[in-house]
């Protein structure tokens, strides 16, 4: 009887042992990623490739759209208007400089807007947090889903470490004629 207790109780070290090492190596894959985590993952396939961006029917607006941001400023202006290409059916603004210094501290950021603020578009609403509203842009880029808000929060993004960009550039497609309609944006940066 001894030898059986005795045999029970290693074996119960045992798995013991082997449930606290997998706990422990649960909890340390969980905070490197947590660590080196971006709210869209660069690592996943994108849900929207550039493929299905450019087969996506378009349609312009009543009304023009304009990108300020932390590099051009806030003022939605020439410099910041994106302009429609009827070819393509699709909005878009090139080489925007974001090798030059920004003109706030509150990191690196855009909205897409009317020159009137009155017709947003963006990826959560204004009283979303930061982190709700930020995504990474991998190397050729990734392609967003936009929706129409009075208020959006500002988007802010993320490229990898290892880059050295000097401009990005968007493109942004209507995809609906409603009242508030929805959009994709695909959004790219060059060294």
């Amino acid at each position: 009887m001894a030898k059986l207790t005795t045999k029970l109780l290693n074996s119960t070290r045992v798995h013991i042992g082997v449930c606290a090492l997998a706990v422990a190596c649960v909890i340390a894959v969980t905070y490197m990623a947590w660590n080196h985590r971006w709210t869209i993952d660069l690592h996943r396939a994108p849900v929207i490739d550039i493929t299905t961006f450019k087969q996506t029917p378009g349609y312009k607006l009543g009304y023009d759209i304009y990108m300020p941001n932390s590099y051009t400023g806030w003022t939605p202006n020439e410099a910041n208007k994106l302009t429609f290409n009827n070819l393509t059916n699709t909005y878009e603004l090139d080489n925007i400089d974001i090798s030059a210094e920004q003109v706030d501290d509150q990191g690196a950021r855009f909205k897409v807007t009317s020159i009137d603020w009155q017709n947003e578009f963006g990826v959560t609403v204004a009283d979303a947090t930061n982190e709700q509203s930020k995504f990474g842009v991998p190397p050729g880029g990734a392609v967003l889903r936009l929706s129409h808000y009075v208020d959006s929060r500002d988007m802010y993004f993320e490229l990898p470490r290892n880059v050295q960009p000097s401009t990005l550039s968007i493109k942004v497609k209507i995809t609906s004629q409603d009242f508030h309609p929805s959009a994709l944006m695909f959004i790219e940066y060059a060294q």
